[in-house]
């Protein structure tokens, strides 16, 4: 999240590529469009989140030869039999499907923003490696648990570099996540600072969920709410303190 890119999901080169692709937005192609888009900013002077973990899921497209979603399938979904994640929304019943909300400030209530996509699926063929995957809450537990004991998705060495603050003191200053200095920002996770007394590493998610995986403690933690712009999402964190006290 510190190469410059936005999140803009209605730029002017994305909408060029829908209609260019008619529609069918395959995750490479898009890409391409993305890079004729300016920077927001010099790589690696600031944190902003955005569409860099597209980028990444086109990348493993290109030096593994294979759909992103084929290889998040084989290599993730398939070996912790993760059934009922996917990214095709064709494939889902939409009775198993939960609404979407939105959290409205000035009225204080939540709106119904139904089961269609957000938004974040540019089109027929995306597949975005940070957004759009449709899963379960028993599934993202067995994710979370896989991350939690190393060696069963990841290496210890590759583990350890994902939970390992990769930023720098620059980006530091512009990371907002639970705007606490105790978390720096790994891999794609929130972790935490050497100097911390925080044990667990995760993410928040535009979408209301909240994810605390604690290694040390020996615990997965998942909250899902489906509530974009949630009024309580950044005191999340305190579920983390509550069962760390709890466990203590």
């Amino acid at each position: 999240m510190t190469a410059g890119f936005s999140y803009d999901l209605a730029s002017e080169q994305l909408k060029r590529g829908w209609v260019e692709t008619n529609g069918v937005c395959p995750t490479r192609e898009m890409m391409r469009y993305l890079a004729k888009e300016p920077l927001s900013f010099e790589p690696g002077t600031q944190w902003q989140y955005s569409f860099c973990h597209d980028v990444l899921a086109a990348l493993v497209e290109v030096v593994s030869g294979m759909q992103f979603s084929a290889f998040v399938s084989q290599y993730i979904f398939e070996p912790l039999e993760m059934k009922h994640s996917t990214f095709d929304d064709r494939t889902v019943n939409r009775e198993e499907l939960m609404a979407q909300y939105r959290y409205d400030a000035e009225r204080k209530c939540l709106v119904n923003c139904g089961k269609e996509n957000q938004g974040f699926k540019l089109g027929r063929a995306y597949e975005s490696g940070g957004a759009g995957c449709i899963s379960s809450v028993d599934d993202y537990i067995r994710f979370a648990e896989a991350l939690r004991k190393e060696n069963v998705l990841l290496n210890t060495k590759t583990s350890r570099l994902m939970w390992s603050n990769q930023l720098n003191e620059a980006c530091l200053n512009t990371f907002s996540q639970d705007r606490v200095r105790d978390y720096g920002y790994g891999l794609g996770v929130r972790c935490p600072q050497m100097y911390s007394t925080k044990k667990d590493f995760g993410w928040g998610g535009a979408g209301g969920a909240f994810l605390a995986i604690s290694p040390q403690s020996g615990y997965s933690l998942l909250y899902v709410q489906h509530v974009l712009d949630s009024p309580v999402q950044a005191v999340k964190g305190e579920l983390v303190n509550i069962l760390d006290g709890a466990l203590a």
